[in-house]
């Protein structure tokens, strides 16, 4: 041991404080207390607190009006129904009222409805058979309208035959095939009355492979006519419709018939249209132009 080691006074031991004891602050508060005779009713000095049950039944007491004084003020002497009772007379005359009491519907309103009725009793006696030579017309419409030489159907058996002389002299001139951007602006504002739709996918389940001559056409849905003579409405939104075209691949007086041509070897021209992008009316169509955006489906 050096000189300057024994000439060093110890260090005083430091006291070992209790981070989890009670302050001082609270203690001389404690003890100022118990000298004025404070009673707090928290603080049990045997333990240092109260058990739960204690605190509880310290305080509730204090904040929450007893129960025999809520029973006496809310539930004596009260008549109480455990179970619904027959409405009385003047409730039932009080709705009653209320009845008749609302607007009824105007001039305007009520022409449209009775319209809506008659035309629903009209479309009952509908047959499938009538709208044939309708699709017939409309194939010949699409027909000018794509630059593209058609077939048309027959009303019996859905038979494809030519078209009408004056079609055919018309479309003879079309050669080639229109551009994709031609077509899609072309049937974006097509008039879609008296076309064959086949609703190819849909979110309604149920409506897949419904199939018709569109015989009516609103801003949100199309009304078919099915095969059976049956009229569904089929949503536009959150469908796809799938039109065929039979195209006429030449004149007959072009070539020879073989046996190869007698048999049905019809092809077509399958479009299909996002119901999406034609929820407008027929009228507002005219005016709107294709936009190529990335989208969804259904």
């Amino acid at each position: 041991m050096t000189s300057t080691e024994k000439n060093k006074p110890a260090s005083p031991q430091r006291p070992v404080v209790d981070l989890y004891g009670e302050p001082k602050f609270l203690k001389k508060k404690r003890k100022k207390e118990v000298s004025e005779g404070i009673r707090n009713p928290l603080w049990n000095p045997s333990t240092g607190a109260l058990s739960t049950q204690d605190i509880i039944s310290t305080i509730v007491p204090q904040n929450i009006p007893h129960l025999e004084r809520n029973y006496q003020s809310k539930l004596s002497g009260r008549h109480l129904t455990l179970r619904r009772t027959d409405q009385s007379e003047s409730r039932k005359n009080q709705i009653a009222g209320s009845k008749s009491n609302r607007k009824l519907p105007s001039e305007r309103q009520a022409r449209f409805l009775e319209l809506e009725r008659l035309i629903e009793l009209e479309q009952k006696g509908y047959r499938y058979e009538d709208f044939v030579p309708l699709h017939q017309l409309w194939l010949g419409y699409m027909s000018e309208l794509l630059e593209v030489r058609l077939k048309s159907l027959d009303s019996k058996e859905s038979v494809r035959t030519l078209p009408t002389e004056g079609l055919l002299s018309r479309s003879e001139r079309f050669a080639g095939m229109p551009s994709i951007s031609t077509i899609q602006s072309k049937l974006l504002k097509a008039d879609y009355h008296g076309a064959y739709l086949v609703v190819h996918k849909a979110k309604n389940p149920s409506l897949v492979d419904l199939q018709g001559i569109v015989i009516q056409e609103s801003e949100q849905t199309f009304k078919l006519i099915k095969p059976d003579s049956q009229i569904k409405t089929v949503p536009k939104a959150h469908s796809i419709f799938q039109i065929s075209l039979p195209l006429l691949q030449s004149p007959p007086t072009a070539r020879p018939k073989s046996e190869k041509d007698s048999s049905d070897s019809t092809s077509f021209f399958v479009f299909r249209i996002f119901g999406n992008q034609f929820v407008f009316r027929p009228t507002e169509r005219i005016n709107k132009k294709f936009k190529a955006k990335a989208f969804s489906e259904l």
